[in-house]
């Protein structure tokens, strides 16, 4: 019986080998006329049974495996192309190549409803998107990003015009501040990332994910209204041209950090995964706050309970480790005879990278008389050590029933995990100036980010039906941060002890421990519906109509607790303790309720507290080609509740603003020649408060030395929008373009300075009024077909910039501080450009990157503090990558290879600009990053 198995098993195999040798094969590669392959091109073989077809993948290659034999219809099409529709014959057995050159579509494809799903994650397809949209947009697709080094959204965002990078994770758009600017994952709203401001921090999302980038700089009524600078839109990859398992592994050199001294506090053994397991946590037993504030000071218990927490106080010295990376990224497409189809993106990221820099950190009494050198009054060398750990999970599915019915499910995961370390050895010359400082940072932070959508799309005739409902949650754990100063004599020697500086009450700034927690979800709702009521040639006439919701719930908390020696202790005791080493001085044993250390509590209600925003959106849209023209627009109404409770030191603080905004919308384009065109919008828009900025929680900023805390007050800002742009479309894939606007904005949102202390206190205010206008340009060439013959030939360009002025009017309430200033973190300027080689016969591009900013406020000033600046910085990459035959490719890069200083320069004479009487507060290098990667494809 097991013989007869087998044999029948052998007989099976090789009769269906047998059947499906008998079958076709097709393969090939489809170039455009410039002889550049071409991604997602959609090629179908109609048959009189069955349907087969397949798409190109990266370099527009294409197979179709196991075709029966027969005739015919081969209908290659591609967005922006001339079709190709032609008969052919397949014999059994065959192997056919198939090698085609699609040539350029003169007519428009503005207006035109496509209801196949369209590649845009190339070079030329992004840039005919951006042809065909109604909005001013500029975007970087997933081809440009992997020609680079960029590790993170971040990275990737500043090859885009008119953006700018702030503290290598937050964007500016045209000089706007982060606060100012929208962001959506796929097609919701994606959550505030941080504790003490409005921003969404880029670094989390890994450039992998990434399928294209739109940052859309004029608005539609189907699209947010909270915005000025821009709204960015991100794309996680879903595409899958054909089936394919690829494993990518990555290292990385940095100067100054790689095998060297590291120095961390202890940490968990899940910190590699981006979490802490518990280590740093509060026990399950400790007590509230309420409950531990009501024992008694010096009692037993109360010093029982402070010695249940770790005694983690020395930074311990590890070697840094080479930067790393691993992933896996799967995608399955099904097919199925009736034309619906099946697909799915899945990956997996694990990567973790070291950072050590020194940096100077200098403060300085006020100028008086000029003619003299100016005196310090803070002077620091900080060591900065950090590691990062990251995990990355992004699945998407997309179930194409065809008749243009599609749903979408999209999941992303992030999980990220910093460790930070930061010695700081100085002189206070104010407070001690005989005294040398040798102060500390421990802390870790762990965030998580989770978004989930599913979305349909149905099309019935002149009828599109559009549905998406989400999910998001946001989640940020800061255990224990430890913070703490010791001192001693500069005449002492160096085997002197240095002495811990105790506070006399329990704070937030001095010798103690903190633990924040912020849990923020979001639902999300959205459904549209599109009607098609005429046309102008191939271009649609439509009328859209929609409703989108959602409800975002944030819980903050936190607590802090300070180490005392009280008063009523002996005195003696109190010396020798405060003179222990760092891993013995809060030891279990020096906690005691009689002559030793007491942990105080100094949480208060004003440190925690909840919100809700709930917002809801009406809009009706209009695109109505007409000639040359087309224009397209509507009108929004936004109804928003936003609501927060907390406490300051006098009682509760309630925020309850209902508030309606009607915000309307144009966009006119108007087609010079089928290359040339104009664009002109005016739209009105709003910005609202962020939670953080109503909530009068107060936090320490480390390494500013300066507090920051919330206005309640705050109030909604109106926007005036206007914009105009040039583009001219040489060839597919390419454009120049030349564009200007102006924004005028009514009670913006910014920040202010206040005095309170020797230490600058930031918080937030409504000024009269700002302005924000300017210039920008792009070009995007290739050198494809304008050099024949030459090394020319295989060049690119991508060369972006924006000249930019603002200006803003604090008002009356700007007391002891510069009331007309420009927008704090605006530059004058910013420039991007990339020069990018192909070599098809060597499979081999090199991509060379430059981006420069100009001078920017980086921190408001006032009487008593200069306003401080941050200086141009020049930036350089460099990445090669090589295809090995059809399985590996290896990537080489550097990152920063200038290493040009980060500079902060303090307005010391007052004249609002940096010259070179000012003086400089911050200066560090990060060094460059040197990397090498291989992509192995296992099938």
């Amino acid at each position: 019986m097991k013989i007869a198995s087998q044999f029948y098993l052998v007989f099976a195999l090789v009769a269906s080998y047998a059947t499906w040798a008998q079958n076709a094969r097709m393969s090939g590669v489809i170039l455009d006329e410039s002889k550049e392959s071409l991604i997602g091109v959609n090629i179908q073989l109609q048959g009189s049974s069955r349907n087969l077809g397949g798409s190109t993948g990266i370099d527009g290659d294409f197979v179709i495996e196991n075709i029966p034999a027969g005739e015919y219809k081969l209908l290659v099409t591609y967005i922006g192309y001339q079709n190709i529709d032609q008969n052919i014959t397949l014999r059994a057995g065959e192997n056919r190549k198939l090698n085609l050159t699609l040539k350029e579509s003169a007519v428009s494809l503005a207006g035109a409803i496509v209801t196949a799903e369209r590649t845009q994650n190339t070079e030329k397809t992004l840039v005919l998107a951006t042809k065909e949209a109604r909005e001013v947009v500029s975007g970087i697709s997933m081809q440009q990003i992997s020609r680079s080094m960029d590790g993170n959204a971040a990275q990737v965002m500043q090859r885009i015009p008119g953006v700018t990078i702030v503290g290598n994770r937050f964007v500016m758009i045209r000089g706007i501040s982060e606060r100012y600017n929208n962001v959506m994952i796929n097609n919701l709203i994606a959550p505030s990332t941080e504790v003490d401001k409005r921003t969404f921090s880029f670094d989390l999302l890994s450039s992998s994910a990434i399928d294209r980038m739109m940052v859309y700089k004029s608005g539609a009524p189907d699209m947010p209204g909270d915005f000025a600078g821009g709204v960015i839109q991100i794309h996680t990859r879903s595409e899958v041209p054909e089936n394919f398992t690829k494993l990518h592994f990555d290292l990385g050199y940095r100067n100054n950090t790689t095998m060297r001294p590291y120095f961390q506090s202890e940490g968990s053994w899940t910190d590699r995964l981006g979490f802490d397991s518990g280590f740093r946590s509060l026990p399950s037993s400790f007590p509230s706050t309420f409950d531990y504030q009501d024992l008694s000071n010096g009692s037993e218990e109360k010093a029982n309970i402070a010695r249940s927490l770790p005694n983690n106080f020395m930074p311990m010295q590890k070697m840094a480790l080479p930067d790393y990376g691993i992933g896996l990224s799967m995608g399955r497409i099904k097919r199925f005879s009736d034309g619906r189809s099946l697909t799915s993106f899945n990956a997996f990221n694990l990567s973790s990278g070291y950072q050590f820099f020194q940096r100077s950190f200098n403060r300085y009494f006020e100028w008086v008389d000029q003619t003299q050198d100016i005196l310090p009054w803070e002077s620091y060398i900080d060591d900065h050590f950090s590691r990062e750990d990251k995990i990355n999970i992004l699945s998407n599915w997309t179930y194409n029933m065809g008749n243009g019915k599609t749903i979408k499910f999209s999941n992303f995961l992030t999980q990220v995990g910093v460790n930070e370390t930061i010695i700081r050895n100085g002189n206070n010359f104010l407070q001690r100036p005989d005294d040398v400082w040798q102060n500390y940072l421990l802390g870790y932070q762990s965030r998580t980010i989770y978004t989930s959508q599913l979305e349909g799309n149905f099309l019935r005739d002149k009828d599109r039906f559009d549905w998406v409902v989400g999910f998001s949650y946001l989640g940020e754990d800061e255990p224990d941060l430890r913070r703490f100063r010791t001192y001693r004599r500069i005449a002492s020697s160096d085997e002197d002890p240095f002495i811990m500086q105790l506070p006399p009450s329990s704070n937030i700034f001095e010798t103690g421990r903190y633990w924040g927690n912020l849990q923020e979800t979001s639902n999300s709702w959205r459904f549209d519906y599109t009607k098609e009521i005429g046309a102008q040639g191939n271009q649609k006439r439509e009328v859209k109509f929609g409703y989108m919701g959602e409800y975002r719930s944030r819980t903050f908390n936190s607590r802090y607790f300070s180490y005392l020696y009280p008063g009523f202790n002996d005195p003696n005791i109190g010396e020798e303790l405060i003179r222990l080493p760092l891993n013995e001085i809060f030891a279990p044993e020096n906690i005691r309720s009689r002559n030793g250390f007491a942990f105080e509590e100094g949480t208060r209600p004003i440190d925690s507290y909840n919100a809700s925003n709930f917002l809801n959106a009406a809009y009706a849209k209009i695109v109505f080609p007409w000639r040359r023209f087309t224009f397209a627009g509507g009108v929004r109404g936004e109804y928003n509740i936003q609501r927060l409770f907390s406490m300051d030191n006098i009682g509760s603080v309630e925020v309850d603003n209902p508030i309606f905004a009607t915000l309307p919308f144009a966009n006119i384009m108007y087609m010079v020649t089928p290359k040339n065109q104009l664009r002109l919008s005016a739209m009105t828009t709003v910005n609202r408060p962020e939670f953080r900025e109503l909530a009068p929680f107060l936090f320490y900023d480390y390494k500013l030395q300066a507090g920051r805390f919330g206005n309640p007050d705050l109030q909604m800002a109106t926007i005036q929008n206007i914009d105009a742009r040039w583009e001219y479309y040489p060839r597919v894939g390419e454009v120049i373009s030349l564009g200007a606007f102006y924004k005028y904005f009514q009670n913006p949102i910014e920040n202010r300075s206040i005095i309170t202390t020797e230490q600058p206190s930031l918080s937030y205010m409504n000024a009269d009024w700002a302005q924000n206008y300017g210039l920008e340009s792009e070009v995007r060439l290739s050198m494809r077909g304008r050099a024949p013959g030459s090394i020319l030939d295989n060049f690119a360009i991508n060369l972006n910039a924006s000249y930019i002025i603002s200006e803003v009017d604090l008002g009356e309430s700007a007391v002891a501080q510069t009331r007309v200033r420009p927008l704090e973190g605006q530059s004058p300027y910013i420039i991007n450009a990339g020069l990018y080689y192909n070599d098809e016969k060597r499979l081999m591009d090199i991509a060379v990157q430059y981006n420069i900013f100009g001078p920017r406020i980086f921190l408001v000033g006032d009487d008593n503090f200069p306003t401080i600046y941050e200086l141009p910085r020049h930036a350089l990459d460099l990445s090669i990558s090589r295809r090995l035959g059809e399985v590996v490719e290896m990537k080489f890069g550097i990152q920063n290879i200038l290493d040009y200083a980060f500079r902060f320069y303090q307005d010391s004479d007052r004249n609002e600009k940096i010259n070179d009487l000012d003086h400089e507060v911050f200066r560090h290098r990060v060094g460059s990053l040197t990397s090498l990667s291989f992509t192995i494809r296992l099938n």
